[in-house]
């Protein structure tokens, strides 16, 4: 590398560390953060906690959300929150929200979905937003999802918990509540081809 180039890398480094470093940078990371938040609840440090992530067929996603309620109800209740970023933070994992150092994600409003339920009803279900609960008598924080066409994304449930093993019994005892609780238990189903 010719000393031109390297008198221009050095600049271009030295503006970016000031950007990084600069009091705007740092005012935007003010307030809580999600991973703080789920750290809190989980009460541990979350940033290499495995996280485990489940996809959710659409026709399932309004199963979830009432199997996901069931299980809450079941551990004594749950405390819904959003997460801020607009749609950066639909092309970032669970892991990444949680503990990014080159993405900080504060709270925000939780999003929401209308989805049918039967001919005549629907549900309004979390479509993006972390669920904080307890199973087994142990914390349990999630990433629910509804898929983002847009982004390339199925829905899902990404769920992480200091005990590794609460996590699997979760997930199966959450796909078995999905199936028993299905919308589509008693409704009559029509078939037809899409282009």
């Amino acid at each position: 590398m010719d000393d031109e180039t390297l008198d221009l890398a050095r600049l271009v480094r030295r503006y970016l560390e000031e950007v990084v470093n600069s009091p705007l940078t740092e005012a935007g990371r003010q307030g809580p953060q999600i991973g703080d938040v789920v750290g809190e609840h989980l009460g541990v440090a979350v940033q290499d906690l495995p996280v485990v992530r489940e996809e959710v067929p659409d026709h399932q996603f309004v199963d979830l959300d009432t199997a996901l309620t069931l299980l809450a109800e079941r551990g004594g209740g749950e405390r819904v929150v959003g997460v801020g970023g607009g749609d950066q933070r639909a092309h970032h994992s669970f892991s990444d929200l949680l503990g990014s150092p080159w993405a900080r994600f504060g709270l925000g409003a939780v999003d929401r979905v209308n989805l049918p339920t039967g001919p005549d009803s629907t549900r309004r279900a979390v479509g993006f937003g972390v669920r904080l609960l307890r199973y087994r008598d142990t914390p349990v924080a999630l990433l629910q999802r509804a898929a983002q066409r847009q982004f390339g994304q199925a829905g899902s449930v990404e769920v992480v918990s200091p005990d590794e093993t609460v996590v699997a019994a979760f997930i199966a005892d959450l796909r078995r509540l999905m199936v028993e609780h299905s919308v589509l238990r008693g409704q009559v189903l029509s078939f037809s081809g899409s282009p």
